[in-house]
C-alpha cells in the first residue's frame, strides 16, 4: 500500500488546519511500504458516534467517544469455554519462559492496542497539569506523586463511576490482554480540559482557537509544521494532546509524549515491555522511565520509572496486580520517593496494596507517607506532626474521556484502524476471523522486517528519536542509558518562539 492509499482509504484531507501556516502536504511516501519508514502524517485516533454532550460543538464534530471499546455488548469469549487451547497453551510453556515471541489465544485479546493503554496513564489530566501549580518544591513533588498514584489505576482498573456497569461486570469476570502494538504503529487523542483564558500561545497562530471543521484538517502534516506546533498541530490549548509510537519490535517499546500548552509542562518516555510466564500467572515487566517537565520552573524534571504487573489465576477467573517498587526523583530539588506495589501473600493477606515514602533534600527520613490501595483509597501522613488526609481515592473521582478521530478519518498505521477487522471480529465473537486478521498484521510486519534486514536499513522511528543518556539517574532498572526523545517538544517549541519573537 503506497501513501497515497493510505490516505485515501482512511485519513480526510483537507486544505488547511487553525495550526497551519499553508504549504504543501507530503503524501511522497508510505510508511509501511518503505524499510525505512519515515515519512510525515497526521494525528489522531478513532472513536464511535456516542459524542459527550459537554464537548464544545467544534470538538462534536470531529471527535467521538470509544464507544466500541466500552460497549459489553459482545459475546462473551471466557478462558472457561476456551480451557482446552489454554491448558494446551500451557503444556508448551517452561517456568521463567520469555512469552515475548509466544502467540497468545486470540480470544484473550482486550480490542484495542497497548499503545492506547498507555493514553490511560492521563486519565486525569487535571492532576497532571496541577503539578507546576504548587508554591514550594514540596507541594509540586507531592502533586506529582497524587498523580502517579491515580495513574496507575487508570492503567489497569476501570471505574464503576465513569464506566456502564456491564462494562465493569464483563470486566471482572474476565480480564484480557490488549494488542502488542505492530512496529510504526502510532496512537493520539486529546483531553479535552475545557476554554483557556489568560495564557500566552508561544506554539501555534491565534486562530488556532477558532471552531475547528472536519474539512480542515489535513491527511499529513508536513515536519516543520510539528515542529512549530507539536504532535497535533490542529488542536486548541485546552487540550492535553497524547502521542505513542511503537518504536521497536524486537524488544517491544513504546514510545510515549504528551503536553498542554497553558500550564507548559510535557512528559515523555518509554516503555519496554519483558513478560513471562511464572505457573499460574504472567508476570510483566515494565522496563523505562518518564520524565516530567515544567517549564516554568527552569530545571525541575521529574524521573518516574514503573512497577510490574502480574496477571494471576490464569487457568480460572483472571485479575490483575502490581507489584515492585518504583521511584520519582527531582535532582533539582532533591525531592524523591519510594513506591511500593505489594503482592497477596499466597495465604491471607490483602490484594492491591500500596506504600509510598517521601524524602526531602538530602534527608534519609520520610517527611510524608502514603498507605492503602493502589486501586482505592490512599491515606496521606505527614510524619512533622502525625496529620492525616485523604491523598486519592480513585473510585471517586471520574475518568475523562480521551477524544479520538473517527477510524474512517485515520491513517492506515493508526491504532484502532490498523486493528479494526480484529476488533470488530472480536466484539462479534468471530475468534477464527479475528485470528485471520490478526495474522495477516502479524504477516506483513515480518515481511516488512526481512526487507529491511536484505536492504541493510535500520527501522527509524518517525516522531522518536533513539538517544543516549547522560545523566547519573539513568541505570539498567530504569531502562539503561538508552532513552526515546519526542523530536518536537514543547521544550525546544518555547524556546525557539521566545527567540523570534525577541529578534
Amino acid at each position: 500500500m503506497n501513501r497515497e492509499d493510505c490516505v485515501a482509504n482512511g485519513a480526510g484531507s483537507g486544505r488547511g488546519s487553525p495550526r497551519r501556516s499553508g504549504g504543501q502536504l507530503d503524501l511522497e511516501k508510505d510508511r509501511f511500504a518503505s524499510p525505512r519508514g519515515s515519512t510525515a502524517e497526521d494525528f489522531m485516533t478513532p472513536g464511535m458516534s456516542t459524542v459527550n454532550s459537554q464537548l464544545p460543538a467544534k470538538y462534536s464534530r470531529i471527535f467521538a467517544y470509544d464507544s466500541l471499546y466500552d460497549d459489553d455488548d459482545e459475546k462473551d469469549c471466557s478462558l472457561q469455554s476456551e480451557g482446552s487451547v489454554i491448558s494446551y497453551l500451557l503444556s508448551q510453556l517452561r517456568i521463567g519462559m520469555d512469552l515475548t515471541r509466544i502467540t497468545l489465544p486470540t480470544f484473550i485479546l482486550e480490542k484495542r492496542s497497548t499503545l492506547e493503554m498507555y493514553a490511560d496513564f492521563l486519565a486525569h489530566p487535571d492532576l497532571w497539569v496541577a503539578i507546576g501549580d504548587g508554591e514550594t518544591p514540596q507541594a509540586r513533588f507531592i502533586a506529582c506523586l497524587r498523580w502517579i498514584g491515580f495513574s496507575f489505576a487508570n492503567l489497569f482498573q476501570p471505574k464503576a463511576s465513569v464506566i456502564l456497569e456491564s462494562t465493569l461486570k464483563a470486566f471482572k469476570k474476565f480480564c484480557k490482554k490488549p494488542y502488542n502494538p505492530i512496529l510504526g504503529e502510532i496512537f493520539r487523542c486529546c483531553y479535552y480540559l475545557g476554554p483557556v483564558s489568560n495564557c500566552v500561545n508561544f506554539a501555534s497562530p491565534a486562530s488556532s482557537l477558532k471552531p475547528l471543521r472536519e474539512e480542515d484538517i489535513p491527511a499529513v502534516y508536513p515536519e516543520e509544521e510539528l515542529e512549530r506546533c507539536g504532535p497535533i498541530p490542529y488542536a486548541s490549548e485546552d487540550c492535553v494532546v497524547f502521542l505513542a509510537e511503537q518504536v521497536s519490535h524486537h524488544p517491544p517499546i513504546s514510545a510515549f509524549y504528551a503536553e498542554y500548552i497553558p500550564k507548559r509542562i510535557q512528559v515523555s518516555g518509554h516503555i519496554w515491555t519483558k513478560s513471562k510466564f511464572l505457573g499460574l500467572s504472567i508476570g510483566v515487566e515494565m522496563v523505562g522511565s518518564a520524565t516530567i517537565v515544567l517549564l516554568d520552573r527552569p530545571g525541575e524534571e521529574y524521573v518516574v520509572t514503573f512497577p510490574s504487573a502480574y496477571g494471576r489465576n490464569i487457568l480460572g477467573v483472571p485479575w490483575v496486580e502490581l507489584g515492585g517498587q518504583c521511584s520519582i526523583t527531582c535532582a533539582k530539588t532533591g525531592y524523591s520517593a519510594d513506591v511500593n506495589f505489594l503482592t497477596k501473600p499466597f495465604y491471607g493477606g490483602k490484594k492491591d496494596q500500596i506504600r509510598a515514602k517521601a524524602f526531602g533534600p538530602e534527608s534519609e527520613k520520610p517527611f510524608f507517607t502514603v498507605e492503602g490501595e493502589w486501586n482505592g483509597r490512599m491515606i496521606g501522613r505527614w510524619t512533622e506532626n502525625g496529620g492525616e488526609e485523604l491523598f486519592v481515592d480513585t473510585k471517586t473521582l471520574p475518568i475523562m474521556q480521551k477524544q479520538v478521530r473517527p477510524r474512517s478519518k485515520q491513517l492506515c498505521n493508526e491504532s484502532r484502524k490498523l486493528w479494526e477487522s480484529v476488533t470488530q471480529n472480536l466484539k462479534q465473537g468471530n475468534i477464527d476471523a479475528a485470528t485471520d486478521a490478526k495474522s495477516l498484521l502479524e504477516q506483513r510486519q515480518r515481511r516488512e522486517a526481512a526487507a529491511r534486514l536484505e536492504a541493510r536499513q535500520r527501522w527509524i522511528p518517525f516522531y522518536f528519536t533513539e538517544e543516549r543518556r547522560c545523566l547519573p539517574t539513568a541505570s539498567t532498572s530504569s531502562g539503561g542509558d538508552t532513552y526515546y526523545r519526542f523530536k518536537w517538544p514543547l521544550t525546544g517549541r518555547c524556546s525557539t518562539s521566545t527567540h523570534a519573537s525577541s529578534a
